[in-house]
């Protein structure tokens, strides 16, 4: 299976993440990993990464966020050095736990998609402590630029920021607060479900299934809503990356998009897309697009009728002139001649 545009890979750095925070469904991850062997590798060595980066094309998204928090793997660092040396476009998803201020130093200047900070929040649905050190090196992240541009893009934010950080995020930042059910994996009431029917699409591959997530052990599993692990494509330091996205699961999954008899992962995703809704958006823009030209047609039409009263007002003016220069130019003589 080919694939016109370039992917994403999501890599989970190490299996079982120390933050829990409430909207992520941790226990279900580490139970459903641990359940196929016990013993199963739960951090991702830089060499082993290094060997999955040279399958991946280079054009392939890293994404550094995965399913727990990137920097509790001590080798993060050097990972997305690694990738970015190699000419990966990277993206950063972290709340900063296990970064030092000389983590920071090093990738600080390198060119990134995305820098998205998960910071903490006044309801504490993030479980980020902060600590002076915590807050020293969120100071010099929050406030760094490059060419006058912030180096964070985003910051999710899923619930009112923090009082204790709040002087520290800069005013108008975007915040992300969407709390979601992880494609029915997390169970709260607070966080959107979703359960779509008939035909589907992902917003984020389309039909592609290139928007992936990298295990520790080399696993590849469908995406970042499979906490449970309901859909593992293949591991990629047995296979290669093109054997992985046409694997028998992957098209197994095509072909339960376009049909909903079976309750696949994606039927519960907020990414997943019915056809119908699709076509209802696409009949929205059209109609904002007749609209629109609609809208440039009246303008055209009504600045053509204010050129045509500017120019009979002209004309209107320049024959009242002449009326009146002429009046001006008539002589004494010739108006007592037509007296007489």
């Amino acid at each position: 299976m080919k694939n016109k545009t370039p992917g994403r890979l999501e890599i989970t750095t190490r299996i079982g993440c120390k933050m829990n925070c409430v909207y992520c469904p941790q226990k279900l991850l580490t139970t459903n990993y641990f359940k196929v062997n016990p013993f199963r590798r739960a951090v991702l060595s830089l060499e082993d990464f290094k060997k999955c980066l040279e399958k991946i094309p280079v054009g392939t998204r890293i994404d550094f966020s995965g399913m727990a928090e990137p920097w509790l793997n001590e080798q993060c660092t050097d990972m997305v050095c690694y990738a970015a040396d190699k000419g990966f476009p990277t993206a950063i998803y972290t709340t900063l736990a296990g970064m030092s201020l000389k983590d920071f130093e090093r990738i600080k200047d390198l060119d990134f998609d995305e820098f998205v900070l998960h910071i903490p929040d006044d309801k504490s649905n993030a479980n980020i402590q902060i600590t002076e050190e915590y807050l020293s090196l969120l100071y010099q992240v929050t406030g760094y630029k490059k060419k006058g541009l912030p180096l964070v893009t985003g910051y999710s934010c899923h619930a009112g920021i923090h009082p204790d950080i709040v002087e520290t995020i800069p005013k108008n930042s975007k915040l992300i607060t969407e709390l979601i059910s992880r494609a029915g994996n997390v169970e709260n009431d607070y966080v959107e479900s979703k359960h779509s029917t008939g035909e589907i699409v992902c917003i984020n591959c389309g039909t592609g299934m290139n928007h992936n997530v990298l295990l520790p052990d080399g696993t590849i599993v469908l995406c970042c809503m499979d906490y449970a692990l309901e859909h593992v494509l293949g591991n990629l330091l047995e296979k290669s990356y093109e054997e992985i996205l046409d694997s028998p699961e992957a098209k197994r999954i095509q072909k339960e998009m376009q049909k909903d008899e079976v309750d696949i992962l994606c039927r519960n995703c907020t990414n997943a897309r019915s056809v119908q809704e699709l076509y209802e958006d696409y009949h929205l823009y059209w109609d904002w697009c007749r609209k629109l030209q609609k809208s440039e047609n009246l303008k055209d039409y009504d600045l053509l009728k204010y050129r045509e009263w500017v120019d009979n007002l002209n004309d209107a003016k320049e024959k009242e002139q002449k009326t009146y220069i002429g009046s001006r130019n008539l002589e004494p003589a010739d108006q007592g001649s037509a007296v007489g």
